[in-house]
């Protein structure tokens, strides 16, 4: 009996067909008591594997939290651009203590399956009493959501995603961010006194609306007298990584220029340093540049800066002012990298009361004269 049994068949005795079956990364075995059974339940087995809706209670019940927080962070986190900031706020979750007070950490152990909506929601309503901004808040949430739906796309496991169902705070308002021109020498001459690449940055950013990460990619064979080429974009459209030019004013070619001759060659091409490397291995990191643009603006406080500002700020402020250059919102997307207007003008484009005011009597004046010579 034992010979000649179709793949992934075992008689293991009377009425004891064992069938295997492994697919995807899952294994599944079971035993009939006739061979036609053990053949039918092998092939919806490897059926159900396959798309994704097998039900493996063993390996399910095996797979806890701490596996998952932790094949993520080594799987999944390695590929992304904000892998350093989705990394502390798992270490967040781990030392939480998933809602029963004095056991920290013990939740680690359930199965990811067992993982319950009102557990995280008492991680949200303490944060919230605690003092935790709802970006904070939020942003925890969703890297705890990304776990939950990596391991079920990449690890076939049926589990759910228990943070669809919590309440999560309302998002902040857009901040509204604007520079007058004392504030912006007070923050130029402050960032003048940081590190040789602090100014080149914060003065590519004011003139081209790049973000940070953007500018940190910067290779001096990208950089063109027209424009700057990213290879690598924030935003991917269908899964796919594009690239796109960013066009430079005079004032933007200007300041690139004068980056490009300040700053030593390296062998390596990067303008900046390797965006994927330390500061202490020839790297130029994310935190390297938001820790000196926040030195710089402490020190311009203490000198004039009315209010605090931060890197990413910028991008507001060159946006706000290059709308001026351009035609429509559709234009100016296309130079920002905006997939979506409305992102693009509820946040992004700040002017001030003063500035819509005029530029609406300018309109108007421009109008009536063009009714009146006709």
């Amino acid at each position: 009996m034992a010979q000649n049994l179709p793949k992934g068949i075992t008689y293991r005795g009377p009425l004891q067909y064992q069938w295997r079956v492994r697919a995807r990364g899952v294994y599944a075995n079971g035993v009939r008591d006739t061979l036609e059974g053990a053949v039918a339940a092998r092939e919806d087995a490897r059926q159900r594997i396959n798309a994704g809706t097998w039900d493996d209670g063993q390996r399910l019940r095996s797979f806890t939290l701490a596996k998952g927080l932790d094949y993520y962070e080594e799987h999944v986190l390695p590929h992304k651009k904000g892998g350093d900031k989705e990394r502390s706020r798992l270490r967040t979750w781990r030392e939480w203590h998933g809602g029963a007070k004095g056991r920290e950490g013990d939740w680690l152990q359930y199965p990811m399956s067992s993982v319950m909506p009102d557990q995280i929601q008492k991680f949200i309503d303490e944060r919230l009493r605690a003092g935790s901004g709802a970006s904070t808040i939020r942003n925890c949430v969703a890297v705890l959501s990304s776990v939950f739906r990596s391991c079920r796309t990449r690890l076939h496991l049926d589990i759910p995603n228990p943070c669809l169902l919590v309440s999560l705070p309302p998002p902040p308002p857009p901040r509204h961010v604007t520079l007058p021109a004392s504030d912006a020498v007070a923050l130029l001459a402050a960032c003048r006194e940081g590190p040789d690449y602090l100014i080149h940055c914060v003065l590519i950013a004011i003139e081209t609306a790049m973000r940070a990460g953007e500018i940190r990619r910067i290779q001096r064979s990208h950089v063109h007298k027209t424009h700057v080429h990213l290879p690598k974009t924030k935003n991917p459209r269908g899964g796919v990584v594009r690239a796109r030019d960013v066009p430079l004013t005079e004032e933007a070619e200007g300041v690139i220029s004068d980056a490009m001759k300040a700053l030593p060659h390296r062998p390596d091409g990067w303008l900046f340093g390797d965006p994927e490397k330390q500061g202490k291995d020839g790297g130029f990191t994310e935190s390297m540049l938001s820790n000196a643009f926040a030195a710089a603006v402490k020190r311009a406080r203490g000198a004039g800066l009315t209010k605090s500002v931060r890197f990413h700020d910028l991008r507001h402020i060159a946006i706000t002012e290059l709308a001026k250059d351009h035609a429509g919102a559709m234009e100016l997307a296309k130079l920002t990298g905006h997939r979506t207007l409305r992102v693009l003008t509820e946040t992004y484009y700040n002017p001030t009361p003063l500035d819509q005011a005029a530029e609406l009597r300018r309109r108007r004046a421009e109008r009536k004269a063009r009714e009146k010579a006709a």
